[in-house]
Formats: C-alpha cells, structure tokens, sequence
C-alpha cells in the first residue's frame, strides 16, 4: 500500500508533464506556429532589415543622394533574410501539423533531406568553352557577344536550380501526389475550383520565393556564398527538437553534411569546424565581437598586408605570427585567374602565391555575432563586416572565409581585463586634459572621434572637415564604464553587443555607409578595419587601440615619390599617387588583430589548392533531384502557373527580364572590380572572384584582352 502511496504522486507528475507537452504540440494553429518560428529566426539575425531601410527612406530624412543609394541598393538585397526566413516558416507549420508518427517521421526524413541541399546549394562556373563563333569575332563585338552568351547561361542555369529546389520544397511539404494530381487536372483542363486554386497558389508562391533565393546566390557577388535559407531550415528544425524532444534530427542531419565535405557547427551553434593544412579539423568557438580576419590568394591582399603595418611597437608581435606581408608578394598575380590557358611564367607566380611566404598576413576583418534565442539556448554565428556594397551580414565559413579560395583565417579575442583598463585609462587621461576645444567633459565623455577627411566630397576643393560623432550617450556612457574591473567580463559583453548592434542597424539601415576603396575616412564611407574601430568608438566611446597603425615606410616613400612631377606619369606609381597620405589617421586588419589588448591571435591555414582544385570547390555537382518524376511534372505546369498569376509575380523574372537583370549585376559587378584594382591600398580584400557572377566577369575580361 505504502509502494502504491508512492506511486501516484509519480504517475501524476508524469501524466500532467505529458498532457502539458500533448498541450503544446495540439494546441497552436498555423497562425501561432508561423508566429512563434518567425520571431525565433529574427531573434538568430533573420530580422526584417529591409523594412526598417524602407521606413527610413519613406520618412523623407534621407537627403543625401549617395546614402540614399545605399540604402535603397541594402534594403533590395537583404530581402534575401526575409525570403529564407518565410520558406522555413512554411516548412515548420507543415511540420507541426502532423500528428501521426510515422507521417512525421518520413517529413522530417525529406526535410533533413531538403536542408543538407540547401545548406550545399551553390552556383556553377561559367562555360570554359566560348563558342568559336565569339571567339572568331572582331575584338569590339566578341565582348558584347560574350556577355550575350554568358547572360543567357546564367539565366538558364538560375531557372534550372530554382525549378529543381522548388520541386524539392513541394515534395518534401505536400508530398509527390500532390503535384501529380494538379497536374493531371490541370492537363485534363477542369475548372479552377477552390481547393486547386489554394494548392496552385500556394506552389507558385514557394516557387517565386526560391527563384529570388536561388538569382541571389548566383548575382550578389558579396553576399550570394552564404548559405541564408539552409541556415534558417536547419535552425527551425533544431527548435523543433528541443521543443518536442526529438532525437531523429541533429545527428542524422550532420551525417548528411559530413558527406557534403560540411559541418552542421558552422551554420548551427558557436564552434566552427575548419579544416587546416594538414587535413585535420581545427575546432574554434566564437564569441560575439571576436574579431575575424581572413587572407585571400588576390593580388590586392598581398598589397593590403604589405602596404600599411601595425605600430612599431607591435610589429615583432605580429612578424613572429606571420602577419606582416612580403613586399614582393604585392608583385605576384595571385588568385583565381579567369584565362582558360596560363602561361609558364604565370603558373610560376602563381604557384608561388599559393606558399607559405606568399601568405604572409591578414588582408581582411570582420566582427563576429553570436545571437542566441532565450527560450531555447540556440545560437547561431554570423560575420559583420563592410564590402563593395556596404554592410554585409554573411556565414563565416560559407562566405567570410571559404577554404581554397582563402588562404587562411584568423580568430583574436580581446582580455576583457586588458580592454577595460585601456578603455578606463582613456576615460581618465580625457579627464585630465578637460579642454572645450577636444568637447571633453569631467566624467571623460566625449562628442567627436576625429575629424574626417571630406574634401574630396565638397564644390571647389574645399578643405571642410566633418566630425564622426559619438553614438552613445552621456548617461549610457557613464553607466556602462560604471562596471568595475572586478565584473570585466560583464562590461566587456555589453561593449561587443553595442557594437554588433551599432554595426548592424546604424551602419545598415540608418546611415547607409558605404565601402571605402583605399584607407581614407571621408563621410559616409568606412573600410573594414575603420568599420571595427569607429564602431566601438561611437558606441561605447572606447579606441580599442592604444598604439597607432602605419603606412610601410618603403610604401609612404614610393607614395610621396610618386608626386614628383617627373614621376608622375609612371603607370607603375599611378595607385600609389592617388593613395591619401594626409589623413589623420588608419587602422589596418593586422593592427587589429595584434593590439595590445589581445591575449592570442588563432590562425588556420586552409589546404592549398590548385587553380582547377579551386575552381571545382565553387562548382556546383550535377544533383538529381530528389524525385526526378515529380521535377518533370513541376516543369511541365510552370508557365500554365505563370500565365495564371501574372498580377502576383513581381518578385519572379521571366526569362527576358532575368537575362537583362543578369547583365545588370555583370555591369555593375565590373565596375567594382576595375574601381579597387585602381586602388593598391584597398581596404579589404574583395574577393570578387570568389562568387559565379565575378568569375564570369573574369573570362569576359580575359578574352576581350586576348
């Protein structure tokens, strides 16, 4: 009697934990599943960036025409967020509808299934071959011709992945027979009643949702490597696992991406999984506002971490780790080479690029952000830094730094004691030298960084000087350097979170800040390392660097040189004349990632690879489809679907339309390509090659030179 006493208070404890969980699981509709997985995935960073840009610019108190272009050509792309975050959501509430477990279980097999594809989805290379025809051409109609027949292939492939994802998503929600009955409707032309109204819409919906994810990827030259929608799959499926307490997702869908030559790590959770040179995993947990370096195989990499070094100070520092460039490295081709032939002298330099001497260096930061959802403890990793373009919000191992293409990468975590000491010894020498000219006050607060150099910006030459303003406010400021030493780890949280907040909404969609080709700070523009540094400065008020960056003493000569009127007109010395050696002030990645407040500089280098090594990791492998018969019904009712939708297709292209969108982002892909080779100083390394779009750029270029 006493055991059975004892008994039911357990069955009790068990039963209501049980019911609370049926509760759980039976009780939400559609409505509060969509709403519960949207804001879940806008709490990971899939936030609506592109409305809070949209608002500002309707509100009329954009009056700079170059901000105002940054804004609009920002809130156009990081619609990609909004289109990833609405195809997981859509999958979520087809999960969550199912009761049955053994349905359950084969949706989630699709949906694992569904997620490696997508986190593996990447844009192919152009065509090697050129037709004889162009190649025969006159040199001023081959380019032309080319671009004409690159165009079509990129649009052509573009319809061909979004039809096969389409078919995928379709399956893996409705399940095969449900595209083959609307088909076999639609081919037997019954009327449109409501329920293959619904089923139709709903398709065509998800169809135009993938085209715009599928055209990103391949035209968004900065941004179009990361992996947005398999991320927001897979993060949506692992809340479903700790919600329900299902086991049969996170291991099955790391196996699936370990056959991929992927790491579920790198899209979900904080510890990166990045393979070194000796073909081991070296793992690394990140932090927000670990600073993130990378160093690429392009010429203007090697110029970056040559041209302009840390303080003198912290130079043996950084010399003993590698991180200072060779000088005749700046002189190499290095990267990824459009020309189908190379020749011997060619794949000599370019071999020799590829060494351990001709990687010296960093030529590139970013700061990384760790946003985590509350209810569940999931977090996930991302990379802010600034590119041409501006802002960019990417994957670190699926666009910051891609093994191959990237030399190496680099992790360097400030000692909060270290930088609160700093930061504190700041605050007290400004209250020491208390003086209205620097708009100092008593409590060490103050208005205005330094005075940025505009004058290129202003009618007649003007020599105008326009203050960077301090973001923070007096009372915050005084709050936050509140923190003693003895909760460092504390304040030091709140610094970094100021500023990857500070970066991802002022920056983003507030001030429009665009690229600055060259280390110059002239208004509106920041480069990657200025990026970090101003950041943290207008948003906690703190210089994270006590010893000043400098330009390469040989550099800073052939620069002044370079002026001189009987050197003027050598091409060799044309960047290093347009190279701004009068501003105040520069911050270098290499600077950064050896400041004194930095306890231990992390460096992996990647496997080295051969040109057609790299160009095959960037390829996309011919995928069947996961249901080939489903794919080819999906082909057939697309333009019947198209025709019967035609008010509702705004964000899908037709073939004329994508064909002319392509050409578009080949032109403007171009030009920034041919702006930062204009500048040997560029700010960070742009990686243009990198992306589908850029590489076709590249063989345009190669064969109109030929």
């Amino acid at each position: 009697m006493k055991l059975l006493q004892r008994f039911i208070p357990l069955v009790f404890i068990l039963t209501t934990a049980l019911s609370s969980f049926a509760g759980f699981a039976q009780s939400r509709n559609p409505e509060e599943v969509r709403a519960e997985y949207d804001q879940f995935l806008r709490r990971l960073g899939y936030e609506d960036y592109s409305a809070q840009i949209r608002g500002l610019l309707d509100s009329g108190k954009v009056t700079s025409e170059k901000q105002r272009k940054s804004l609009e050509y920002n809130q156009k792309r990081y619609e990609i967020i909004n289109h990833s975050r609405e195809l997981a959501v859509r999958l979520m509430i087809a999960l969550e509808k199912i009761k049955d477990p053994k349905k359950r279980d084969l949706f989630i097999g699709r949906a694992l299934e569904l997620t490696a594809r997508c986190i593996d989805l990447q844009p192919g290379n152009p065509e090697k071959e050129i037709p004889t025809e162009i190649k025969n051409l006159p040199a001023k109609q081959r380019e032309a011709a080319l671009k004409e027949h690159i165009s079509h292939f990129i649009a052509s492939k573009i319809l061909q992945q979004t039809t096969e994802v389409t078919s995928n998503f379709i399956e893996t929600l409705n399940g095969a027979s449900s595209v083959e009955s609307l088909a076999e409707t639609l081919a037997k032309n019954q009327s449109w009643n409501p329920e293959l109204e619904t089923t139709a819409k709903e398709f065509w919906e998800i169809h135009k949702l993938v085209q715009e994810v599928v055209s990103f990827m391949w035209l968004d030259s900065t941004m179009g490597q990361t992996s947005f929608l398999g991320r927001a799959l897979a993060l949506s499926l692992r809340r479903y696992e700790f919600f329900h307490k299902d086991s049969k997702i996170t291991l099955p869908l790391q196996k699936k991406l370990e056959l991929r030559d992927l790491d579920l790590g790198n899209f979900v959770g904080t510890t990166l999984s990045i393979p070194d040179e000796f073909g081991r995993r070296q793992l690394f947990n990140v932090r927000t506002g670990d600073r993130v370096f990378e160093r690429t195989r392009e010429l203007e990499a090697a110029q970056i971490t040559n041209g302009a070094i840390p303080h003198w100070g912290r130079v043996w520092f950084a010399a003993q780790r590698g991180l200072i460039g060779t000088f005749s490295a700046m002189f190499w081709p290095s990267g990824e080479m459009a020309a189908a032939k190379l020749s011997p002298g060619q794949m000599l330099r370019l071999k020799a690029s590829s060494t351990h001497y001709g990687s010296y260096g960093v030529s590139h930061i970013g700061t990384a952000w760790v946003p985590e959802d509350p209810e569940t403890g999931i977090k996930t990793t991302w990379a802010l830094d600034i590119y041409p373009g501006g802002i960019r919000q990417v994957g670190i191992m699926d666009a910051f730094a891609l093994p191959g293409i990237f030399m190496k990468i680099a992790f360097a975590r400030d000692n909060p004691e270290k930088l609160w000491d700093l930061a504190h010894a700041q605050i007290e020498a400004r209250k020491d030298h208390f003086s209205g000219r620097f708009a100092y006050e008593k409590d060490g607060y103050w208005e205005v960084l330094w005075n940025s150099d505009v004058k290129l910006l202003q009618d007649g030459g003007s020599s105008l000087l326009v203050k960077w303003p301090v973001m923070i406010s007096r009372e915050e400021f005084v709050k936050l350097h509140s923190i003693p030493r003895e909760r460092a780890k504390e304040w030091y949280s709140q610094v970094m979170t100021r500023l990857t907040d500070h970066i991802r909404h002022f920056y983003l969609t507030q001030n429009g800040t665009e690229f600055s080709y060259g280390f110059s700070d002239k208004a509106g523009e920041l480069y990657c390392a200025s990026t970090y540094c101003v950041g943290m400065m207008q948003s906690s008020g703190v210089d994270p660097q006590l010893k000043k960056d400098q330009y390469n003493p040989v550099i800073l000569t052939l620069a002044k040189v370079s002026r001189w009127k009987i050197f003027k007109n050598i091409k060799a010395l044309e960047a290093l004349h347009n190279l701004d050696i009068d501003q105040p002030r520069i911050v270098t990645p290499v600077g950064l990632a050896v400041a004194d407040t930095i306890d231990k500089v992390n460096i992996v280098r990647f496997p080295t690879m051969t040109q057609e090594e790299q160009m095959a990791s960037l390829t996309d492998p011919a995928k069947a489809p996961m249901n080939t018969s489903l794919f080819q019904r999906w082909q057939g009712i697309l333009s019947i679907l198209a025709n019967r939708y035609p008010k509702t297709s705004s964000e899908i292209h037709p073939d004329e339309e994508l064909i002319e969108l392509v050409k578009r982002a080949m032109e403007g892909n171009s030009q920034m390509q041919i702006k930062s080779a204009h500048t040997l100083l560029s700010s960070g390394s742009h990686g243009l090659g990198r992306s589908a779009l850029g590489r076709c750029v590249r063989l345009v270029r190669s064969l109109s030179l030929n």
